[in-house]
């Protein structure tokens, strides 16, 4: 508890002297703005450690317990259920993608919120059921992703590029700090369970149920704009009349009461854990949503309005290179900040026996996100398509699939689906909509945010590739050298010739 103290106010600290730089040389932002945004990030460093602490005890352990309880594959039809139950309410609870479904409707795309957060709820759980059964059945996940970005690419071509925007935004920000460390956990339990009863390996098949939750939504969202075609309600969202304490109440309980209701049914049908394990996961949950709570409170009560303010003042300043270098740095800094992405270094070091390891894929997707800030102001500058980004990043990154390892090539669309939490939706998005003015260029920065990081860690993957080969390649040199030495040593005649010549002629 106090190591993920200290880590998360060190993680800040950055954000912090960045803001105050800017306030205090370029552009004054008001008194009571700089004081919520101290005090919320002050709650949101002790949210942030109490939510781990109780991820680590709650919700990670259901995931397991649920990837566990399955084993025969005549079975996997309870997959289908489970995820598709799982896939709707967590979409419909979870805080990241209600942000998101707010500022969708604003724009104006004509489609009632209520029908977002159902549809494409539906269109991740129907993904997270196929990547459940993709598991259990032994189907490849490079596969299953190459057809359903197919698809999202021809529907995407069917509707407008702000439309395609908002897509891939929806389809970022459907998986928060809850849903991620479930469904990796869940993930692991079930490719456990399945390449035991197959004596195999199970790392490559451990990811994909993010990245394909992902994709579902992207996909779900498409279809929607397609149907609704522009016409329906106006963007008008209904605000809360309740004061911001109740109204994070009420979204944290909807984000966690959901996947405990869900798991304790499936628990009562299938699982049957003790009562003392019963007691430690309601205890975890317990401190999961203390932390939640704390969490999601430090950012409204003074982060969002900071990011709102900081877009504006970056649009009045008018340096390109300027905002590049700020955003880029503070994108850099709030990826160590993100619980999700945290989690999931954390797994992949764990899955990979340590091989690979934790600040390795913290630093690439840091590196990854600076890429994404960069190209996203760039677009709202220089007014370009996100057609090209999408396009090649995608591109790129389909065509390195096959040299990589598939272990890498999972882990690179998951880590995609990790890099949108709830810092990086309630933070950097509305600095991108106060930089582009309120404009639609500012739609598509969170979308841009998870195809980075797949290509990133795909070049990791063909790096560390490589210098497995190199190793192994030395390796056999050192034993072929070995085995020489061993056969010249071998022959008691070549010994007597050896002694002679060492000994002057003697021979002993």
């Amino acid at each position: 508890m106090l190591q993920k103290l200290k880590s998360a106010t060190f993680s800040v600290l950055p954000i912090i002297l960045v803001v105050l730089l800017i306030h205090f040389t370029m552009y004054r932002f008001s008194g009571a703005t700089i004081l919520n945004f101290i005090i919320g990030l002050a709650l949101l460093i002790v949210g942030q450690s109490v939510f781990l602490t109780g991820i680590d005890i709650s919700v990670v352990p259901m995931g397991e317990y649920v990837g566990n309880s399955v084993s025969d594959k005549k079975q996997f039809y309870v997959f289908i259920i489970f995820g598709l139950i799982f896939g709707i309410v967590s979409t419909i609870a979870e805080p990241d993608f209600q942000v998101i479904a707010n500022n969708i409707v604003l724009a104006g795309v004509g489609i009632p919120k209520w029908v977002i957060l159902i549809g494409v709820g539906l269109g991740v759980g129907i993904l997270l059921s196929i990547g459940l059964t993709r598991i259990v059945l032994g189907y490849s996940l490079n596969i299953t992703l190459a057809l359903l970005y197919t698809i999202a690419t021809f529907l995407a071509v069917m509707v407008s590029e702000m439309n395609f925007s908002i897509s891939l935004d929806a389809g970022a920000g459907t998986i928060g700090v809850i849903t991620s460390p479930f469904l990796l956990a869940l993930g692991i339990g079930v490719a456990k369970i399945v390449t035991h009863s197959r004596n195999t390996d199970s790392g490559a098949q451990n990811f994909g149920l993010i990245s394909l939750s992902s994709v579902g939504a992207l996909i779900a969202m498409l279809v929607l704009t397609l149907i609704f075609g522009g016409s329906g309600e106006t963007g008008v969202v209904s605000t809360s009349n309740y004061p911001l304490w109740i109204t994070i109440l009420i979204d944290v309980t909807l984000s966690l009461l959901p996947l405990i209701i869900v798991f304790f049914i499936f628990e009562a049908i299938y699982i049957k854990i003790s009562r003392q394990e019963k007691r430690k996961l309601l205890f975890g949950s317990l401190v999961t949503f203390v932390g939640f709570y704390v969490f999601l409170y430090g950012i409204e009560f003074g982060f969002s309005n900071m990011g709102y303010e900081f877009g504006n003042a970056l649009l009045e300043i008018d340096n390109t290179v300027f905002t590049v270098f700020i955003c880029a740095l503070l994108g850099f800094f709030i990826v160590f900040c993100e619980p999700s992405i945290r989690i999931l270094a954390k797994q992949i070091e764990e899955v990979t026996n340590r091989n690979i390891r934790s600040k390795l894929v913290v630093g690439a997707i840091a590196f990854s996100v600076v890429l994404s800030i960069t190209l996203s102001i760039l677009r709202i500058y220089y007014q370009f398509s996100i057609w090209w980004i999408f396009g090649t990043i995608y591109g790129l990154a389909f065509i390195l699939m096959p040299f990589v390892p598939k272990l890498f090539s999972a882990i690179a669309f998951d880590s995609g689906g990790s890099a949108t939490g709830a810092l990086t939706v309630a933070f950097m998005l509305p600095i991108m909509l106060g930089l582009s003015g309120g404009g639609a260029e500012g739609f598509g920065t969170i979308g841009i945010m998870i195809m980075t990081p797949v290509l990133v860690i795909e070049i990791l993957g063909l790096v560390y590739n490589f210098m497995m080969k190199a190793e192994i390649k030395k390796n056999q040199q050192l034993l072929l050298r070995l085995s020489r030495t061993e056969d010249k040593f071998s022959n008691i005649e070549k010994l007597k010739v050896l002694h002679e010549r060492e000994f002057d002629g003697r021979v002993f």
